[in-house]
């Protein structure tokens, strides 16, 4: 008997976690186009990111210096 909606979600929402993340990525499989596609999608996304990090300015550099990885980023927070 197929399992309703309902029932398929709150299996779901008690699943352990590791256990479906590894299911997934079992799943999750890319022949060499789309990976090459993934890649450089990734790719512009992250120089398009770092060009307008550029022309930013404000709180952008102040947290730029004070970056939450360092003892002072985080006392200022």
């Amino acid at each position: 008997m197929p399992m309703s909606i309902r029932s398929a979600i709150r299996e779901a929402h008690r699943a352990d976690e590791e256990t479906v993340v590894r299911r997934l990525l079992a799943e999750a499989s890319f022949d060499a186009a789309a990976q090459a596609r993934i890649q450089a999608e990734a790719q512009r996304l992250v120089e398009k990111i770092r060009a307008g990090r550029k022309v930013q300015g404000g709180i952008d550099i102040f947290l730029q210096e004070y970056d939450l990885s360092t003892e002072e980023g985080i006392t200022l927070m």
